[in-house]
């Protein structure tokens, strides 16, 4: 099918929720919980400037205790 040969920025999400480093843990589960129910399952994380510094995934929350 053609979805096989349809590259990354097609289907990306260009405006994704993000949480900064500053953020406490269970407000990263929050914005998670905000959206439709399991529409979002990882969070880029953001330094003070804005910069890409990781992500937080459901599975990181779930391992730390916070879910």
């Amino acid at each position: 099918p053609d979805c096989l040969h349809r590259k990354v920025a097609g289907v990306m999400n260009r405006a994704p929720a993000t949480i900064t480093v500053d953020r406490l843990a269970a407000e990263a589960l929050q914005v998670m919980e905000s959206h439709r129910p399991g529409a979002i399952g990882d969070l880029p994380v953001l330094d003070e400037e804005g910069r890409l510094v990781g992500a937080l995934t459901l599975k990181d929350l779930l391992k730390a205790g916070i879910v």
